[in-house]
């Protein structure tokens, strides 16, 4: 049940993100194309957090990424963030390296 809202992107993401992706009640996806040659890099905010929500949460990335046919795409945290590189694992990406300051993580389908 995605659905491509109009809302505005935070800030120091907001000129690299060509669409922005609802599940309502549970999260906010925006993407990111640096190239058209390569994987998106997803952000991601959590609408309504919850035990709940945070079970459905690897499942519904997953879906996400069949709707925007991405098998492969990145995401980053920024190295003094661990709660943050935390949730990305849980969500089944992959930590790849770390450049100046943030890790880079993979999640394929």
């Amino acid at each position: 049940m995605w659905k491509q809202v109009e809302v505005a992107a935070p800030r120091a993401v907001a000129h690299l993100t060509t669409s922005i992706w609802l599940y309502p009640e549970i999260m906010l996806i925006g993407v990111m194309r640096r190239s058209f040659l390569t994987p998106p890099v997803l952000w991601g905010q959590t609408v309504r957090g919850g035990v709940k929500n945070l079970r459905k949460a690897p499942a519904l990335v997953t879906e996400f990424q069949y709707l925007i046919n991405a098998p492969t795409v990145y995401a980053e945290a920024e190295l003094t963030e661990p709660r943050n590189q935390a949730l990305l694992l849980f969500l089944g990406f992959k930590e790849l390296s770390e450049e100046f300051e943030r890790k880079l993580y993979t999640r394929s389908i």
